[in-house]
């Protein structure tokens, strides 16, 4: 029986830290992703400012 109780604790500490490191890298992922987004946008901007003749309209 006792052998059983460590393996169950052992497993629930293991999920647990699978569950937080889930966790973090989800919000690891996610900050990530917003500073690529937003670099990418700026880029894509930057490109296209660069590519528009001079005197264009700015659409924003």
């Amino acid at each position: 029986i006792r052998l059983i109780n460590e393996e169950i604790k052992d497993l629930v500490s293991f999920s647990v830290s699978i569950c937080s490191i889930l966790f973090i890298a989800q919000d690891l992922l996610y900050f990530l992703g917003r500073h690529l987004k937003y670099n990418a946008e700026r880029a894509c901007v930057f490109i296209f400012d660069k590519k528009k003749p001079r005197g264009a309209g700015k659409e924003r």
